[in-house]
Formats: structure tokens, sequence, C-alpha cells
């Protein structure tokens, strides 16, 4: 029986964020789906990661047990939730692949069918029988198959068999330490960026940015509710959002932006939506039930 370990940076891992923001999911429900997209191919892909050119995303989408009637929409995320880069599955030749999965996925592969060779040779000197690289291949799955990746940080080892034993030898850079909320942050306001403009220049790794939103938290004492309350306001207004395009320019107009966001939402609260031209203007701004529960906690707890 196989196992796979989940490794941690897939709770974040853009990919991750931006799959399950374009299917209007939680990241923890996003996470069950992939894993059960790749406990399915660890017994019905190739050892490179193909799914098949008959494969339907409704197929895909019951492999992940995600509903089959937004099957396409799956389909479409996984495929593009790289940004500018690979996503989850990509498609080369009219066929499906899972991105990378040889890298992580198709040694186990080989090693199966490796075993069932060995089997079949039978006898007790079946060994011999075996190339110097098949006998150094079942000798690494007796070994319980410990053997790691080297994916870089775009590429999430989601099934990465290994020791589970932290590595005490890597050396820690403080430096580019940042919480989980600052990064998180961080990747938030990038997704939505994009979402507005796919070209928009933003940094594909994410460090600089989450160490602004760290100062803003941990200096300023800006609340994380506060500051995903005003990413979103300053992504869905029509001014700040061709403004606001990194974290500096978000710490830098931070006061201005949360101003202004309270000033609409009051006057949309007040309104109670019978203002049709204030409705209009504010379309986006009562669409986003997030940013209005975020903003009301926010201003109970401030005395807003």
């Amino acid at each position: 029986m196989a196992w796979i370990e989940s490794h941690q940076t897939l709770q974040r891992h853009p990919k991750t964020t931006r799959a399950a923001l374009m299917l209007k999911i939680s990241r923890v429900e996003m996470i069950g789906h992939l894993h059960c997209l790749w406990w399915w191919a660890l017994d019905f892909s190739t050892p490179d990661g193909c799914l098949g050119r008959d494969i339907s995303p409704e197929m895909l989408a019951n492999a992940a047990e995600f509903p089959e009637k937004k099957a396409e929409i799956f389909l479409n995320a996984l495929k593009n939730c790289g940004g500018h880069k690979k996503g989850f599955i990509e498609e080369i030749d009219g066929m499906l692949y899972l991105h990378n999965w040889n890298d992580y996925a198709g040694k186990l592969i080989e090693q199966r069918n490796l075993s069932t060779k060995q089997r079949s040779l039978g006898g007790k000197h079946r060994m011999e029988k075996l190339s110097p690289e098949e006998r150094k291949l079942l000798s690494q799955q007796a070994n319980n198959a410990r053997w790691s990746s080297q994916l870089t940080s775009d590429d999430i080892p989601a099934t990465v068999p290994n020791s589970t034993v932290p590595n005490t030898n890597k050396e820690i850079n403080k430096e580019n330490v940042t919480s989980d909320d600052a990064r998180r942050l961080s990747e938030l306001l990038k997704t939505l960026i994009l979402q507005n403009n796919p070209i928009a220049k933003v940094p594909d790794d994410i460090n600089k940015w989450a160490k602004d939103i760290d100062l803003m938290i941990s200096k300023e004492k800006r609340p994380p509710d506060a500051i995903e309350s005003v990413i979103h306001f300053s992504q869905s207004d029509n001014f700040w959002k061709g403004n606001i395009l990194s974290a500096n320019k978000l710490r830098e107009k931070f006061d201005q932006l949360f101003v202004k966001m309270n000033t609409e939402f009051r006057t949309l609260k007040k309104d109670g939506g019978q203002n049709g031209t204030n409705q209009q203007n504010n379309k986006k701004l009562q669409s986003t039930a997030e940013l209005v529960t975020a903003n009301e906690r926010f201003m109970r707890e401030h005395g807003g």
C-alpha cells in the first residue's frame, strides 16, 4: 500500500490559493480535492503523470471528489492556477498531465512495476536476472522508498515520501522568515491584482511583499483582518485598483484606503441598497461577503 506525505507548503502555496479563489471554495477544501486526485493518480496515471487523451472533465472531477456539474470550471482552475507558470495540470499534445508528476510520484510507480517484474522472474536467483539499475531501484524500495525531489518553489511537492524527521543541517535564513498572515495576505493581494490585470508586473517570490505586510502587523499594529479588508477594497475600487499594485504601496496608502473603505461601507449600510447609483458604485463591495463580515468585525472590535 502506497503512502504519501503532504508537504506543508501546499497549504499556502500560490497555486492552492488561486485555485481555491477561482472555484470559490476554501483552501482546506482545495487541499482535500487535490489529495483525492493524487491518490487516484497513484493507481491510474502513467509514471509521467499522463491522465490519457480520453479522460473527460467529469471523470477528473469524480476522481477528485469534486461536483461533476462544475467539472469544466474545476479543470480550468487546475490548468490556470499557476499564473504565468504551469498549474496543477497541463495539456500537452491534447492530453492532460499532472505537472511534474514524475519528479515525485513517477519513481514510486516505477518501483511498483519493477517489483512486479522481479516476482514474475521467480527462483532464488531472480535478483541475478535484473540489471544493476533495476537492483538499485529494488534496494531503494526495500528502504521504504525514502527519496526526495528537487522541486522549485513553484512546484508543490505534494507526495514526497521521506523520513518526516526535520532536517537539522539546514541553516535558516532569518531575514527570509515571515509570518503566515503576512504571506497569506501577500498572496491574496497578488491574486486579486492578477484577476484585475493578468499581465500586471507582480513578483514570483512574494517574500519582499510579505516583509512589508509583516511590518504593518508587528510595527504599525495593523490587525490582519483589517489589512485583508483593505486589500479586498483596494482591488474592487475603480480608482485604487490601478494604484495599489504592491504591498509597499498598500502600506503607504493604508490609512487613506481604510478611511475611504469605511466611509463607503457606512454609506452602503445606511442606504440599505436603496440608492441606485450608490448600489451600482458599490456592486463589488456588496457582493464580497467576506469583506463585509471582516469589516463589521473590525469596527466592533475597534469602536468603528
